[in-house]
């Protein structure tokens, strides 16, 4: 129907794994949920499955070595991906290791609304209440993470 609704289930289909799942499970579903029409169900269903798993791990293997690497040069940033295996996931420097830590969409909404440098609990808050889709769990889960990491005045960078 329309190409910005096929360009969605595409990049969605390689970036999103529960996505992935939907579409080798119930293709139809999937189908109806982007308004897909014949022409575009027809082209989406040809994508052979072993490729399409191989893309999809290559693209979060690449925004791996992308975060290593911004967080190697500097180890005061806080990285937020919107797409990553399972979903929205924060990454930090913690002494030497990188700390992955799974977030809700409405937490990466609120992180997404930030100030890129130092941020306090106020723009926290700020945030959750520009935020789309960000309930007070978010909010909570989120602020109490930021402090139990002392994540504050860190660097936010949105990936």
């Amino acid at each position: 129907m329309a190409l910005i609704n096929f360009q969605k289930a595409l990049v969605d289909i390689y970036t999103d794994k529960s996505t992935r799942t939907d579409f080798l499970s119930d293709k139809e579903v999937f189908y109806k949920k982007y308004n897909l029409d014949d022409r575009e169900k027809k082209a989406i269903s040809a994508l052979p499955k072993t490729p399409l798993k191989l893309f999809a791990e290559s693209l979060i293997n690449k925004k791996n070595k992308m975060i290593k690497k911004i967080l190697a040069k500097n180890p005061n940033i806080v990285a937020a991906s919107s797409a990553y295996i399972n979903g929205p996931m924060l990454f930090f420097k913690n002494q030497d290791e990188i700390k992955k830590v799974e977030i809700g969409t409405g937490a990466f909404n609120i992180l997404k609304t930030l100030p890129d440098k130092g941020f306090m609990l106020s723009d926290l808050f700020k945030s959750y209440l520009a935020a789309q889709n960000a309930g007070i769990s978010d909010f909570l889960n989120i602020s109490l993470l930021i402090n139990k990491e002392t994540l504050w005045e860190k660097n936010l960078k949105i990936l």
